[in-house]
């Protein structure tokens, strides 16, 4: 088992590079052992770092800890908390280059897993920098993730603010897939981050621009990123203890990809307003019975939507669709799943519009999660501040969720076509002996 990432504390990385510093004037390894606690989301929160005892030896190409000061240690911190384990070694080289594992230590990493699964190792440069691997499931290195928390965090006071009107320890489990990280996106995530989900899934194949800033949690130094890199460094910045995935794809081209994604999450959120995408989306949703938001915006901010579906005995985007697009503007349908190429990124008003359907979808993902019961599956709002909330039915012989009923009626057509076809054939043969 992997870290999804690791969390440590400025003072305790201070301290660890000082002491790395030191010993490299020497020309001399150190190292550290490391305990902390693993999370559901299997991020690493580091509590204690522990330097060499009195028994460490320390040489210009080796480091050998202080095994029986170090088992005191443990023992001592997992008799005040058993959730404390012996998470890692740190450990330095003397030299300046960007500090990669050497073969001893590849070796001693994977002899550690035998022992204990979830071991990683640290390694230091000479001037400070540091990296963290475990092993991939080939057995090669994989590079995890360092994240550096203020010194006074405290996973208790993170969620103090909120820990009364929700239920965090369900929400630490789940996991949520962003599909679009655009302006409806970007508000979708800020209503979500400080929510104490425990992982997400960002996907959105786009690079920011200048044109998105004005509507988007990004800023002018972030043009050229990724759009979900951009969104990950907001989610962890407000909850470090929250785990995501980036996913930078084409999931129109990349079905597969787009079916994994979906299969893996707890919940979807398609909020990238792109019609072939959502058509995609409600296929694998309905398949697979998995619980799918949707929203969108038209054009000018005239109007926004936010649909649920929650399972297959509900109706679907296809059921939907055409009522909150009818209901909007007849005219601005390409085909009957969506809008005109573009109108969406291009016509959806300022951020006050946007985040508004946002917020409204990243409130109902909680309901969701927390298992709340709805009244209605639906909302509709309107640039007056008028909100209709509706319980939409599903529609019969729908050519998603009511398919078997569908294809049945679809054959009937061609046979009652094929009928007739054959019919005006022996009018159009008789007509032509009587001409003759």
């Amino acid at each position: 088992m992997n870290p999804s990432k690791v969390l440590i504390r400025e003072k305790d990385l201070t301290t660890c590079r000082d002491e790395v510093k030191r010993y490299a004037n020497e020309k001399k390894e150190t190292g550290f052992m490391v305990l902390g606690k693993i999370r559901t989301n299997k991020v690493y929160v580091i509590t204690k770092i522990v330097s060499g005892g009195p028994g460490t030896e320390r040489h210009n190409i080796s480091f050998t800890t202080d095994e029986i000061s170090n088992s005191k240690i443990l023992e001592h911190e997992r008799a005040i908390d058993d959730e404390v384990r012996y998470l890692s070694d740190f450990h330095s080289h003397p030299w300046p280059e960007s500090p990669n594992p050497s073969g001893v230590d590849f070796n001693q990493l994977k002899r550690a897993r035998n022992l204990r699964p979830w071991f990683v190792i640290g390694v230091f440069s000479s001037i400070g920098e540091m990296r963290v691997f475990g092993l991939g499931k080939d057995e090669s290195l994989k590079e995890i993730p360092l994240q550096i928390i203020p010194d006074d965090f405290d996973e208790s006071d993170l969620v103090s603010r909120i820990d009364k009107i929700t239920n965090n320890e369900t929400l630490q489990k789940m996991r949520v897939g962003i599909l679009g990280c655009g302006s409806l996106g970007s508000a979708v995530v800020t209503g979500l981050a400080g929510s104490g989900i425990g992982e997400y899934v960002l996907c959105d194949m786009d690079e920011f621009a200048l044109v998105n800033v004005i509507r988007h949690t990004g800023g002018i130094q972030q043009i050229g990123n990724p759009k979900t890199s951009i969104l990950s460094e907001h989610i962890q910045n407000h909850n470090p203890l929250a785990n995501v995935l980036t996913v930078n794809d084409d999931l129109i081209k990349n079905n597969e990809l787009l079916r994994s994604v979906v299969e893996s999450c707890d919940l979807v959120i398609a909020s990238s307003g792109n019609p072939e995408l959502n058509y995609h989306i409600n296929s694998i949703c309905v398949e697979i019975n998995k619980p799918v938001i949707y929203g969108g915006i038209y054009a000018g901010a005239k109007s926004a939507y936010v649909f649920r579906v929650t399972g297959k005995n509900h109706p679907c985007f296809d059921c939907i669709f055409q009522l909150t697009s009818t209901a909007i503007d007849q005219n601005t349908l390409k085909r009957k799943y969506g809008l005109e190429d573009g109108e969406l990124k291009e016509a959806q008003g300022m951020i006050a519009d946007i985040s508004i359907p946002g917020n409204m979808m990243a409130k109902m993902a909680l309901w969701l999660l927390l298992g709340k019961e709805f009244s209605f599956n639906l909302v509709r709002y309107y640039d007056n501040l008028k909100v209709d909330r509706l319980n939409v039915q599903k529609r019969n012989l729908c050519a998603t969720c009511d398919y078997e009923n569908w294809l049945k009626r679809e054959e009937r057509k061609l046979e009652e076509e094929s009928k007739t076809g054959k019919i005006v054939e022996k009018i159009k043969n008789k007509l032509g002996r009587k001409r003759k």
